[in-house]
């Protein structure tokens, strides 16, 4: 009697756990699906939490410090720490700018959940070359100057819609 308890006692946890394993799956797969269909709208927001450069991490304290995406310009405002190859006198330590895109290419990820977008910036007297890589609510940040030393930042993701 006692063994048949203890059988019927594991199907009933391995019934619940893969239940609960599906829904985790198919809430991760949704999230994903609503990803990409604000992804459409072609404007977000990634607004950086922590920065990496060569010598270090760092939380970032304050607001204002993100990347937004309309349409196809690029504002960003974010901190840069780490070595500057040519830099303006009174020149500001941020990286900023709006600027048009000059190229964008846009791969997805179904199975790793993820989307890489590659942008390429170019202002008077700098050029950049981003890489976003999203995932639902959070994403990175990878720019390389040619002024300046490459940093990565984390970020948070926010699409219009929600910001709103």
């Amino acid at each position: 009697m006692i063994k048949k308890l203890f059988g019927v006692l594991i199907l009933c946890v391995l019934f619940v756990y893969t239940t609960s394993a599906q829904s985790k799956k198919e809430k991760k797969e949704k999230a994903y699906q609503e990803m990409v269909t604000n992804m459409g709208s072609g404007e977000f927001t990634l607004e950086a939490t922590r920065v990496h450069f060569n010598s270090g991490t760092r939380q970032i304290q304050g607001e204002g410090y993100s990347l937004k995406l309309k349409g196809d310009s690029v504002e960003a405002y974010l901190p840069f720490f780490g070595r500057a190859y040519s830099v303006d006198y009174n020149g500001g330590g941020a990286i900023e700018f709006h600027e048009p895109v000059k190229q964008i290419d846009i791969k997805k990820y179904p199975e790793k959940r993820k989307v890489e977008v590659a942008l390429r910036v170019v202002c008077v007297k700098d050029a950049y070359d981003i890489q976003l890589t999203l995932f639902p609510g959070s994403g990175t940040i990878s720019v390389n100057s040619n002024t300046r030393a490459p940093i990565n930042y984390d970020a948070d993701l926010v699409f219009k819609e929600m910001k709103e």
